[in-house]
C-alpha cells in the first residue's frame, strides 16, 4: 500500500495537511489476533477493498471462508485463486467463461439447515484456498437468512472448540454485515434481534481461536455497538453522517477530527482511511479489484430456498415421510440418526420432516402412530406367546417340570 498525503479544497474551506503516522501496525492482523471492519456507502469501493485485503491474507498463508451477499462478485478473484463454491442442497449454479480462461474451481452442495459439515471441510483443509458460501442468491426471506448465518457462526465456533489443532489459518469474511445484524430497535425481523447478540458473542470466541474476522457495512451505526466494539481495525471509505463524525472523534486525536471527517466525505474510490487499534491512522491507495478477467465469467443460478411452512403449502408428504412415520411408530421408536443413515440425509433433515408432518397433518400422523403401535403391541404379545410355546415344545428334558396353567399364561416352575 502506498501512503498518500493529500490536501482538499472546497470553497473557503481548505483541509490541513494530515500528519500521517506511517506505518500502522498490521502485523497483528496477519497473525490472526485482530478483526477488521470496512465502512463505506454503496459505490464507495468497499467490496474492492475487501477483495484486496483477502489477497493480502492469502499471501500470508490464509484459507478464506467468504460469505457472498448474492451478487457473486467473488468471480473477480476466481481467475487468480483456486475456489470452492458451496451452494444449498437442491439448488444449482452454472458458470460460463471463455475456454482460454483457465479456472480452478469446484461447486459443492451443503445442508443449509445444518452447515456443520461445510465448516468441517474448511477446517480440515479439504477445500481450496478461496471458499465461498452462497446462500442469499437462493433465499428471499430475511428471517431465513438470519437463521442460517447464526447456524454458520455457531458451527464455526463449535468446530473450532473441538480441536486445538487445525490444518489451516482461517479468515472469515462477510460482505455487508449489516444484512445480518442491525442496531437495537432497527432489526429487520424478530430473528435478527436474536442474531445480533449471538454474533457478538461468536466474534469474541473467534478471537480466542485465532480466526480473523473481516466484514463491511455502510455506516458505523448500521451495526450494534456490541458488535462494532469487537473490531480492532477500521477502514473508512466514502461515507457521511453524524455517526461518522462521532466515530472519528472517538477514534483519533481531536485536532484531526474535522480534517478526517471532510476527507472521508469526499474520498475517491481508490483511497481508504485506516485507523488501527492504538489510534494511529493513515491514508492508503489500493487498486480496483472489480475488473479484469472476472468480467468474463457469467453465471446462471436456479433454485429457491423456502421455509418449512412455505414448503408445506400445496404438498402433504412423500414416500420418505411415510417411512419416517412408520419407523417412529415402532416400539421402541427408531432413532432419528438411524433413519437418516438409511436415506443418506442429516439427522436434522429427518427431524424437520417429522415436525413438518405434525404441522400439516397432525391428526393423520397421530392416528397412524396410534394404530401402528396398537398393532405392534398386539403382534408383540402374540409373538411372545408363540415363542414361549416353542420353548416348551422343544425344551430339553430336565429334572424339574415346566407347567403352563390355562388361566395363567406365565410359565411356572414346579418341583
Amino acid at each position: 500500500m502506498a501512503v498518500s498525503r493529500t490536501n482538499h479544497a472546497e470553497g473557503d474551506f481548505v483541509a490541513q495537511e494530515i500528519e500521517v503516522i506511517d506505518p500502522t501496525d498490521l502485523k497483528p492482523l496477519w497473525r490472526g489476533l485482530k478483526h477488521c471492519l470496512i465502512i463505506g456507502i454503496t459505490g464507495s469501493g468497499k467490496t474492492s477493498l475487501l477483495f484486496y485485503l483477502i489477497e493480502k491474507f492469502i499471501e500470508n498463508g490464509y484459507t478464506i471462508l467468504h460469505r457472498d451477499d448474492g451478487k457473486l462478485q467473488f468471480r473477480y478473484l476466481m481467475p487468480y485463486y483456486p475456489t470452492t463454491i458451496f451452494i444449498p442442497e437442491g439448488c444449482s449454479l452454472n458458470l460460463e467463461f471463455p475456454s482460454e480462461l483457465k479456472l480452478d474451481y469446484e461447486i459443492r452442495s451443503y445442508n443449509y439447515r445444518d452447515p456443520k459439515d461445510l465448516i468441517q471441510q474448511v477446517l480440515k483443509g479439504k477445500t481450496k484456498t478461496l471458499t465461498v458460501v452462497v446462500f442469499d442468491k437462493y433465499c428471499k426471506s430475511a428471517e431465513l437468512q438470519a437463521k442460517f448465518y447464526q447456524k454458520l457462526f455457531d458451527a464455526l465456533i463449535f468446530e473450532c472448540m473441538r480441536s486445538s489443532k487445525r490444518k489451516v489459518k482461517l479468515l472469515f469474511s462477510i460482505d455487508e454485515l449489516n444484512d445480518i445484524v442491525q442496531p437495537r430497535g432497527e432489526s429487520r425481523t424478530e430473528e435478527h434481534k436474536k442474531v445480533s447478540y449471538q454474533v457478538a458473542y461468536d466474534i469474541r470466541k473467534l478471537r480466542k481461536h485465532k480466526v480473523t474476522f473481516l466484514a463491511t457495512c455502510h455506516r458505523p451505526n448500521d451495526i450494534p455497538l456490541n458488535v462494532r466494539s469487537q473490531f480492532d481495525y477500521f477502514m473508512l471509505k466514502k461515507t457521511f453522517g453524524t455517526d461518522v463524525y462521532q466515530f472519528i472523534r472517538f477514534m483519533v486525536p481531536k485536532k484531526y477530527v474535522e480534517t478526517l471527517t471532510y476527507t472521508v466525505r469526499t474520498m475517491p474510490t481508490d483511497q481508504v482511511l485506516l485507523i488501527d487499534y492504538a489510534g494511529n491512522f493513515a491514508m492508503f491507495h489500493y487498486p480496483n479489484m472489480l475488473r479484469g478477467e472476472g468480467n468474463k465469467i457469467h453465471y446462471q443460478a436456479e433454485g429457491i430456498i423456502r421455509s418449512l411452512a412455505e414448503e408445506s403449502k400445496g404438498k402433504k408428504y412423500d414416500a420418505i415421510d411415510l417411512i419416517i412415520v412408520l419407523e417412529r411408530s415402532k416400539i421402541p421408536p427408531t432413532p432419528f440418526y438411524k433413519i437418516a443413515e438409511k436415506f443418506g440425509l442429516s439427522k436434522t433433515a429427518i427431524i424437520e420432516r417429522f415436525q413438518k408432518l405434525l404441522r400439516i397433518a397432525p391428526d393423520d400422523v397421530v392416528l397412524a402412530l396410534q394404530e401402528a403401535r396398537r398393532y405392534q403391541k398386539t403382534w408383540k404379545k402374540k409373538a411372545i406367546t408363540q415363542k414361549e410355546e416353542n420353548n416348551i415344545m422343544f425344551a430339553e428334558p430336565k429334572a424339574s417340570i415346566l407347567t403352563v396353567s390355562p388361566t395363567n399364561p406365565k410359565i411356572e416352575k414346579t418341583n
